[in-house]
């Protein structure tokens, strides 16, 4: 791709946008301006109508007039509150000054057809008349969400609390006992309630919202609405590929869209901070209102590969439509669906963990909720969530570039998704387009993550059934879904899954990457503990699983453990995912893209780095020998190597390595001789096998 004509196309896109009044006042009117002032008025009406309602007179419902004249005997001995030097509250208006009563015969039809603020029956009294041994019981009717209704019986109880310790102390001093010894337990209370918290409730989906139809103008215009004009040909037939055209425009939304969420996260922040909005919402301590400003940047690096993702999928459902009120009506399901899993996530109780680590849409939403709550959260759970809402995102951008280049969708008057899938209107070719390889493994990822975790679920304490399970579905996933797909799109099964044989030379080299990317591994695992040690708590919960692989069959555990993942893995990275990549040219990025995309599917941050490097090594040995069986037999001897030393932990006495060392690291010995081994493999690997002969 020439960055020149895409940077070209991007700023004029640009510039054409924000010379648009419509996108100004989205963008950035309506967040800088707008909100602020909507939520200062509001905190400033709230306030005057919780002040105006404060102060008038409350109206109870009773029953009976029995129990309307006990309620005023007992409000009659109202004391004085005292402050904190026990002198006597100024401006204290009694409870029985501003009270009315009402006798009704349904209390809670009253309070809900708000007749009075609130219901009162007196259920039981005991020891009438007895100064030392008079109860009372009382029901309040009360509607929490009605104002009215929530401070009559605040009112009301408070002046009852007074009362009866009023009473306490009277009882007391005719017992001779003092009041300060007859509290056994005391209590301080930290709020610990911030801005944050309370903006971790509005705020998430609010982004969500924000990003979303900040993307959808600029979405719609660019595509739909260039249509309309009649411009889209014109740029086409221009001397630029249409992979750079989308490129720019796609890269135009992204940059709507952040600046968008960006505004509207610092005027909403900002608003919260300095108009009050902390108070009203029930922050109760002044050290409430400091922000928690170290989680906002990285609030700002998850909105990036989510404006990606909401970008790329509105560009590429924007490009059926003929119209610009077409592309609106096709707009709709895509914000329910997209807030659909946010409002999952912002349901009471949901959590940042298990299923909700990898949910589109829903991971960010509790990701930016925990943040701004002050929540601890752990490396892995963060890296989880970008790492997830990145792979998703490149998968709709492929969606995006597949859809948005196909003559069906440019140029036809009734395209449509139906006629984009049809497979009598596909091409056959050799290799899937990028675009179609992404996004399969994009859904490949919370679909395996979800089967993972329903295994571990149903099989909690059985971790044989686990692997029997996964080693089951594995092939399913990772091998016959991607060749299904690939037969249906009319591509070559053979080349594209790398099923050719290989030659000597390649064979050679996956023995001695085989024999070695352990040892590597191992060095890899040591030095990453200086900075992201594995827990305790995750070493004690494999120490079971390893016990129940040591009463298990060798070649069993060999077979699913270390047979099953290195074929149908290989058949899908380094054969479908790698092979789709061959088509730019760009050997290491196609070989950067394929091992990261491989080491997130091992879902533990703690093995990102390990099967990173693993990854790495086997897609340059598939890409130099078109085939995926050096790098299967690579594999199959990595993994099983790591079941051997599970089964018999002195194997590795035989290389001269002591199992019960403290050291993390290899004997220099070991590494030295796995380091010449692996030159050696890359050495003879080093000319790529000619197309021709594949």
């Amino acid at each position: 791709m020439n960055l020149t004509r895409i940077k070209t196309i991007y700023f004029k896109e640009l510039v054409d946008l924000l010379r648009d009044r419509r996108t100004v006042i989205a963008t950035i009117i309506v967040p800088v301006v707008l909100y602020p002032m909507l939520m200062l008025f509001s905190v400033q009406a709230a306030s005057v109508q919780t002040g105006k309602v404060a102060v008038e007179q409350i109206t109870l419902g009773v029953t009976s007039r029995d129990d309307q004249n006990t309620i005023l005997k007992l409000l009659a001995n109202e004391p004085t509150p005292k402050d904190d030097d026990g002198k006597p509250t100024k401006d204290f208006t009694p409870l029985i000054s501003s009270v009315q009563f009402r006798i009704v015969n349904d209390l809670k039809e009253a309070v809900q057809t708000h007749q009075v603020g609130c219901g009162v029956e007196i259920l039981k009294v005991a020891n009438p008349n007895d100064p030392l041994h008079e109860q009372f019981t009382f029901e309040i009717f009360v509607q929490p969400d009605q104002i009215r209704s929530r401070l009559a019986a605040n009112r009301f109880e408070n002046a009852l609390t007074r009362i009866g310790q009023s009473r306490i102390n009277q009882r007391l001093e005719s017992l001779e006992v003092k009041r300060d010894v007859i509290d056994p337990f005391f209590f301080k209370q930290t709020n610990l309630t911030t801005s944050g918290s309370l903006l971790g409730l509005i705020l998430p989906l609010l982004l969500v919202l924000i990003t979303l139809t900040s993307a959808i103008y600029p979405a719609i215009d660019l595509t739909a609405g260039e249509r309309e004009r009649g411009t889209l040909e014109t740029l086409l037939v221009c001397p630029v590929p249409a992979g750079e055209l989308v490129a720019g425009k796609f890269l135009t939304v992204v940059t709507i869209a952040l600046m968008g969420a960006m505004l509207n996260l610092g005027s909403v922040a900002a608003t919260v901070y300095f108009g009050g909005l902390t108070d009203m919402l029930g922050a109760m301590d002044q050290n409430a209102g400091d922000l928690p400003l170290s989680a906002i940047p990285i609030v700002l690096i998850a909105l990036v590969p989510f404006a990606v993702l909401t970008s790329a999928i509105l560009l590429a459902v924007c490009g059926f439509a003929r119209s610009f009120k077409e592309a609106q009506n096709y707009i709709t399901p895509v914000i329910l669906a997209t807030l659909m899993p946010g409002m999952i996530a912002n349901l009471p109780g949901t959590q940042l963990q298990g299923p909700m680590l990898v949910l589109p849409v829903g991971n960010m939403v509790l990701l930016v909720r925990d943040l701004l709550s002050g929540t601890q959260l752990a490396g892995f759970q963060i890296m989880m969530v970008l790492l997830s809402t990145s792979l998703y995102a490149g998968g709709a951008v492929a969606l995006a570039t597949q859809m948005f280049g196909r003559e069906a969708v440019m140029f036809s008057d009734n395209a449509s998704i139906k006629s984009l899938l049809s497979r009598r209107m596909i091409r056959a070719g050799k290799y899937p387009s990028a675009g179609l390889a992404c996004l399969y493994v994009a859904i490949l990822f919370p679909v395996w993550f979800y089967v993972q975790n329903l295994l571990q679920r149903h099989f909690a304490h059985d971790f044989v059934n686990v692997l029997r399970y996964t080693a089951v579905l594995m092939p399913v996933f990772f091998a016959i879904l991607p060749a299904l797909m690939l037969w249906y799109f009319k591509r070559e099964l053979k080349p594209t899954l790398a099923l050719e044989k290989a030659p000597p030379r390649y064979w050679l080299s996956g023995l001695l990457l085989g024999l070695t990317m352990w040892v590597i591994g191992a060095e890899v695992i040591a030095f990453q503990e200086y900075v992201l040690p594995i827990p305790e708590a995750l070493i004690k919960q494999q120490a079971p699983m390893e016990a129940l692989m040591k009463e298990q069959p060798l070649w069993w555990l060999l077979l699913v453990m270390a047979v099953v993942p290195a074929v149908v893995e290989e058949m899908c990275f380094r054969g479908m995912l790698l092979s789709s990549l061959r088509t730019n040219g760009k050997r290491w990025l196609a070989l950067l893209v394929t091992a990261a995309a491989f080491s997130m599917f091992h879902f533990l941050v703690y093995r990102l780095a390990i099967t990173f490097v693993l990854g790495l090594f086997l897609a340059y040995l598939c890409w130099q020998s078109r085939s995926i069986w050096p790098g299967v037999l690579a594999h199959f001897m990595n993994n099983g190597f790591a079941v051997i030393r599970a089964q018999y932990p002195d194997f590795i006495k035989l290389l001269g390595i002591d199992p019960s060392s403290e050291s993390n690291h290899m004997p220099i010995h070991v590494v030295v001789i796995a380091i010449v081994m692996i030159a050696a493999a890359i050495w003879i690997s080093r000319k790529p096998r000619p197309e021709t002969l594949a």
